[in-house]
């Protein structure tokens, strides 16, 4: 995101004139660099340590000193922050405590977001670039909601605060969602136990209501289509308005009971074909990549259901979203991947664009009338709910 000088002198000046902006006087600068090159440096220890002895007591030893070493750097980072909170530098150190955020240091990412807020930083420039870390690496913290909804009410900068609306609503699209997965699987919430300081899991899924986050979701994407529509995120090829239209199109299109939207698009080697070619069969649609290591890691998965249910009315087919088509060749030709794809040509391909995809793998389970019967199920629910979508004996043995 770039800003005209003559903005970023007035949004520079107003901070200043609120008392939140205050040059760093070097020596505190110095302080953070240090603390950074600390953090790379036990980053990259732990790389070779985990590459150069793959025992078990090895890789747990690695993974203790690296966490150790962490929290003494974002322990620094606080501190600094702490004692100099007019100072420039402070909101880059507690930015970078928020970026290094671990759940098992959770304790420390919630003091960070604690001084945030206490110390006005709302106002700064500069948060639009971390943004989607707070909205979904920190779904569960209290205060990463507070900090959006503070910068899209305060910030001076629109940039900032559109931003903050975009990723107030990814945030809250990610409650709903944990929270409705959490519902049906309670025993789940096993996984967080070792969060620390964030929400109690159990009072979290009880009193987040799925729907009505995913509403509040929603009117956040309207507003920032409308108001923002015309900015772009960091890093981003789309606007915040041709972004929000994709996911607004997914909330209002892509539920289950919903016959899934039609898919016309080429495949790798650019033969056409379309979605409503698999009607008959239960199948599951796919939104992968090879760049995507959690997507490639589903593929073992992919080709024993395709073995499984060999000669019964079921098909697997999924949209590439590589950049380079090589990589979806590659993949095929290897056997990795045995099932049709399109080629999207990206992330932003217009078929992932249109569907208003937002993260990888995203998996939808269709019946033989094309209607969305389960969402981003995988392993053993993705088992049975194909063998229950083509009514045969369950596949997954009893555990």
């Amino acid at each position: 995101m770039r800003m005209g000088h003559r903005v970023r002198f007035a949004a520079w000046v107003l901070l200043a004139c609120h008392g939140v902006l205050k040059a760093d006087d070097g020596t505190t600068r110095a302080r953070l660099e240090s603390i950074e090159a600390g953090q790379a440096a036990a980053a990259s220890r732990f790389e070779r340590e985990r590459q150069g002895d793959s025992t078990e007591a090895a890789r747990r030893a690695a993974n203790e000193r690296l966490e150790r070493e962490t929290r003494r750097n974002l322990e620094a980072a606080i501190e600094l922050a702490r004692t100099n909170p007019e100072d420039a530098t402070s909101f880059e150190a507690l930015k970078f405590v928020v970026q290094n955020h671990q759940p098992s240091l959770g304790d420390m990412t919630v003091r960070a977001l604690q001084l945030m807020l206490d110390q006005g930083d709302e106002r700064r420039p500069g948060h639009a670039s971390y943004l989607f870390q707070v909205a979904l690496g920190l779904w569960q913290y209290p205060d990463a909601e507070r900090l959006l909804r503070r910068i899209l009410d305060r910030n001076p900068d629109r940039a900032e605060r559109a931003a903050a609306c975009y990723w107030l609503a990814r945030h809250l699209t990610s409650q709903a969602r944990i929270s409705r997965r959490l519902r049906g699987k309670p025993e789940g919430q096993k996984d967080f136990e070792g969060h620390l300081a964030a929400e109690p899991i159990g009072r979290f899924v009880q009193e987040k209501d799925p729907a009505a986050l995913d509403r509040k979701a929603e009117e956040l994407l309207e507003r920032a289509s409308d108001e923002f529509g015309d900015v772009r995120l960091p890093g981003s090829t789309q606007t915040i308005g041709e972004v929000a239209t994709g996911e607004l199109f997914a909330a209002r299109n892509l539920n289950i009971g919903q016959a899934a939207p039609e898919i016309v698009g080429t495949d790798h080697e650019s033969k056409p074909f379309k979605l409503s070619e698999t009607r008959g069969k239960v199948v599951v649609l796919t939104f992968t990549g090879s760049w995507c290591g959690p997507c490639v890691a589903m593929y073992p998965l992919f080709r024993e259901l395709l073995t499984i249910h060999k000669g019964r009315p079921f098909s697997i087919v999924s949209v590439d979203t590589d950049t380079d088509v090589q990589a979806l060749k590659k993949a095929i030709d290897s056997g990795k991947i045995t099932w049709r794809c399109w080629w999207d040509g990206g992330m932003d391909g217009p078929i992932a664009r249109r569907w208003g995809i937002a993260s990888f793998p995203r998996i939808f389970v269709l019946d033989p009338q094309g209607v969305i019967r389960f969402k981003d199920v995988r392993g053993d629910d993705l088992k049975r709910a194909v063998a229950g979508l083509l009514d045969v004996p369950e596949t997954v043995k009893p555990r």
